[in-house]
């Protein structure tokens, strides 16, 4: 018998506000510099697909609940309680304060008056498995189901009586009007009605051009458009940036609305909704089935029970992006395309290193999208979302570590053209960015942080050249390698005061592992470096609350690395 892995997965898991009891001692000084919530949605979504959908609020951070923007302490609320606006598409899972926040294409059944459909208001008879999501609107009354196939999201909204009317906003981008980043103003946007029953739209969202079609069953007379909540007669509208718009209609008990999108042409998003092939209780299914099989890639036993919900909750979540958008870039003309690698930092030596080892299907993707990107905009990426203003985005986050991943993904034999991967890492680092300037002279870079990842990097992408037998290009890499120890302090064994450590402090990142454990330990003063290993785990009112999540593990491996270091050292 086939074991049901879904029953383990909690899909609201990280959704809420984080319960933690009242720090006391040192955890009293800690800064906090992150959101005191997760950061999940429980939205209808498959493996790495394309679109997901669930209910939308306005909430921080993914669109759904009731908690307001969070990073420094406690949590104002948005609502007393969580709230429903509707069903919308494209709900960031795992990210946190990206910029970028979608919430696309709201779906809201409503009675009486358009602008109704917008408001806030209460939901029950809430429940979600992985790939479908549902409640019930306690306004109208009506169940609001949708589920997920690879090209769209499918909606069954059926109301408690014989008709009902259902708003399809397309200009919402983003959370609850703040004034600031979290909900930005649609731009220029075209809409049409093709029938009686279906609907194209491409809108300007975040910089880029989205193109949604919607194809209704159920529908009762002819769909209408509306611009700022004020249903119109034409049939199709063009509109400047700064208005809300969307189309509104009449159906019977049920409606079932395919929704399809694509950030690539009209005709993609026209050709998915319109080749639906599943019904929707099959599509929930077939979701259902691939979740299963997706999780099944580990097989785990555990004595307590509860440890299989953490367990298989935070895997399925772990499995949300990339998204693959393959063949719809809006950066190049390439094949492989995925998004919401948002962000890599947060990525590359957890989430993605997991993906490379356990799911063939998508790491060539992943590594092809780094290479095309490098290629189209002549550097690698550290973000990338479904946002038009990529090409000018800088990160304070980071150096180089889409070349860590390719290098990670090399060595677990990820198949892909590694001497084209080479010439771009090369041009990345020496041409695009100018990181051999940078690192020539580190002591003047004021983010010692950053000196750390190049050379690292670079030590990731010599290793590769030398084992393609390039050892013109091995030895360029390893010029830069050799100039970590620059950023040392050889009297501490700390790292050099500096600015730019990004969520934690010179204490944390002074324990990183790095490719020159035995030079590290020996910079450290050898056994000493033990020493300064003790003040690390002792002196906490040093270090930002940030910096415990790696600080742990950081501790012990690197204690590991030093004593093995020494022992060989005394051996020899």
């Amino acid at each position: 018998m086939k074991t049901d892995y879904c029953k383990y997965v909690n899909v609201f898991q990280g959704t809420g506000e984080i319960d933690l009891p009242e720090p006391r001692g040192v955890a009293a000084r800690w800064k906090l510099i992150k959101g005191l919530c997760g950061s999940n949605t429980p939205a209808a979504a498959l493996p790495f697909g394309r679109i997901n959908a669930g209910c939308y609020s306005g909430g921080y951070s993914a669109g759904y609940g009731h908690l307001m923007y969070n990073t420094h302490g406690p949590i104002k609320k948005l609502y007393d309680k969580d709230k429903f606006k509707g069903i919308s598409h494209l709900q960031n899972d795992g990210t946190g304060d990206i910029d970028t926040f979608y919430n696309y294409a709201v779906i809201s059944p409503y009675a009486g008056d358009l602008s109704e459909s917008a408001e806030a208001r209460d939901f029950t008879d809430e429940s979600a498995q992985p790939g479908y999501y549902a409640c019930r609107d306690a306004s109208t009354g009506a169940l609001c189901e949708v589920t997920v196939t690879r090209r769209a999201a499918l909606h069954r909204i059926t109301f408690p009586k014989d008709t009902g009317c259902i708003s399809i906003d397309f200009s919402n981008d983003g959370l609850y009007e703040d004034g600031g980043h979290l909900h930005s103003p649609a731009g220029s946007a075209r809409l049409a009605l093709i029938g009686d029953d279906e609907c194209a739209v491409c809108a300007r969202l975040h910089g880029i051009d989205i193109y949604f079609c919607v194809s209704v069953k159920g529908a009762r007379g002819s769909m209408r458009l509306w611009r700022d909540h004020a249903e119109i007669d034409e049939r199709e509208l063009t509109l400047d940036a700064g208005h809300t718009f969307g189309v509104t209609f009449s159906c019977a008990r049920i409606a079932e609305i395919t929704l399809a999108l694509s950030p690539k042409s009209e005709y993609v998003a026209l050709r998915d909704a319109r080749g639906n092939a599943f019904s929707f209780d099959k599509a929930r299914r077939a979701a259902y089935d691939e979740w299963n099989q997706t999780l099944s890639r580990l097989a785990c036993e555990f004595d307590d029970p509860r440890d299989y919900e953490i367990f298989y909750s935070n895997l399925y979540h772990s499995l949300l992006k990339p998204c693959d958008f393959s063949g719809e870039s809006f950066l190049y003309e390439g094949e492989d395309f995925v998004s919401e690698l948002a962000t890599i930092w947060d990525q590359y030596k957890t989430q993605l290193p997991l993906v490379y080892m356990l799911y063939p299907e998508m790491p060539h993707r992943i590594v092809n999208t780094f290479l095309n990107i490098c290629e189209a905009t002549h550097k690698m990426p550290h973000t990338l979302m479904l946002y038009g203003e990529y090409a000018g985005v800088s990160t304070g986050q980071a150096r180089m570590l889409a070349e860590f991943s390719i290098a990670d993904a090399y060595l677990r034999g990820v198949d892909f053209d590694v001497e084209r991967a080479l010439r771009l890492m090369e041009a990345d680092t020496f041409e695009y960015n100018h990181f051999d300037e940078l690192a020539a002279q580190p002591e003047n870079v004021r983010s010692k942080a950053f000196i750390i990842d190049i050379t690292d990097a670079c030590a990731a992408c010599a290793l590769v050249a030398r084992s393609r037998g390039d050892t013109r290009l091995a030895e360029r890499f390893e010029k830069v390698a050799s100039l970590w120890s620059g950023v040392f302090d050889r009297e501490t064994g700390l790292l050099q005061d500096g600015e730019r450590f990004y969520e934690g402090s010179k204490w944390n990142y002074s324990f990183r592992l790095m490719h020159d454990m035995e030079g590290r330990a020996a910079l450290a003063g050898g056994k000493k470096a033990l020493r300064i290993l003790r003040t690390f785990s002792s002196a906490s009112h040093r270090l930002k609350a940030a910096a415990t999540s790696r600080a742990s593990t950081t501790r012990q491996i690197w204690k590991l690395r030093t004593y093995t270091t020494l022992r060989t050292d005394t051996t020899a």
